[in-house]
């Protein structure tokens, strides 16, 4: 038997768009994707504003996981139990084991090592119908806005077009074209790199386009995914996807992203940090503040029962209850 890995997920947010991931894996293989970038947009209702990648991974030993029954109707058995686009190799849904990713505030760097013999080998990026001004850029970027957000898209390799088809319903027997497109990727190691900034903080698209490009950016594929970035907030990352992701660190943790950061002072004999806040080398769970960006609790601890250590020792007086007034009924003198 194998047991979930542990869920650490990571929030940034700001008034314009939010960005959010886990560090990818075996979490959910039906419901969810790892990560996205979402904008915000004053009526949503109808609209598609997000942006994202994955890996359309589907076995028959994930979703065992979820589904209790014999493996023998394993994976055509799940598409007619409300999920009928878990066996389309154009599906947006899903987690995957060959898919690691790593949030820095508004960048996020997803990284891909999939095996000759998946069913699936390639990744899907998904571009909303609602992406405006959607261009590809000669450096391999692709910006687009969406809302009042800027959005810079990196395939770190060659990829096609395809149109987004979408099953309208848990039981719909096809799916229906709505907009939008993949980029399909088809090649086993892989990557993709999103940048997201306010359109407040850019006179243009234009103008974030050459921040953007300016940013130092160095990768290769093989023998492993391995990126160099510069991040738009002047963050320094090193990343590179380790060969064997089931591999355990001691004290439990899995990180399967190498990270090194620049500085990276000596503290005694504590594992090394990265000079603003810790990474998931040392991840713990909570939320980012959008100031430091230091981890938050989910709750504030509770406090001391009675009883316990260092719980103040209080007499209960509990006082006398009040005389009852003397009643008003009574027998009449004769």
């Amino acid at each position: 038997d194998e047991t979930s890995p542990p869920v650490y997920k990571t929030n940034y947010l700001r008034h314009d768009y939010a960005v959010g991931s886990t560090r990818g894996g075996r979490i959910d293989p039906l419901q969810s994707h790892v990560w996205d970038v979402t904008w915000a947009e004053p009526d949503p209702r109808g609209k598609h504003p997000t942006l994202f990648s994955l890996h359309p991974h589907a076995a028959s030993e994930i979703i065992q996981a979820s589904f209790v029954f014999y493996p023998e109707p394993m994976i055509k058995g799940v598409t007619f139990e409300g999920k009928p686009s878990y066996d389309s190799p154009d599906k947006v849904m899903g987690s995957s084991p060959y898919e690691q990713v790593f949030q820095d505030l508004d960048t996020v760097i997803a990284l891909y090592a999939i095996p000759p013999d998946t069913r699936f080998p390639h990744i899907n990026g998904f571009f909303s119908k609602d992406l405006a001004e959607v261009t590809e850029d000669a450096s391999g970027w692709i910006f687009a806005r969406g809302g009042r957000a800027y959005l810079a898209y990196r395939p770190l390799a060659p990829y096609r077009w395809e149109n987004y088809r979408h099953y309208s319903s848990g039981w719909a027997k096809a799916p229906v074209e709505l907009g939008g497109r993949l980029l399909t990727s088809p090649h086993l190691k892989n990557g993709t790199l999103v940048q997201a900034a306010s359109t407040a903080e850019f006179r243009d698209l234009a103008a974030f386009k050459a921040a953007i490009t300016a940013l130092p950016l160095t990768f290769t594929l093989d023998p492993v995914p391995s990126v160099s970035l510069t991040t738009l907030r002047g963050k320094k990352n090193r990343l590179h996807l380790r060969p064997d992701p089931e591999r355990r660190r001691p004290r439990g943790r899995l990180p399967e992203l190498e990270i090194v950061r620049r500085p990276l002072p000596q503290r005694r004999n504590r594992r090394p940090q990265a000079d603003d806040h810790p990474r998931p080398a040392g991840t713990y769970p909570g939320l980012q503040h959008p100031h430091d960006h230091r981890p938050r609790p989910l709750s504030r601890p509770r406090p001391a029962r009675p009883g316990a250590p260092g719980y103040p020792a209080v007499q209960s007086v509990r006082s006398a209850p009040p005389a009852r007034p003397p009643s008003r009924i009574g027998f009449a003198k004769r």
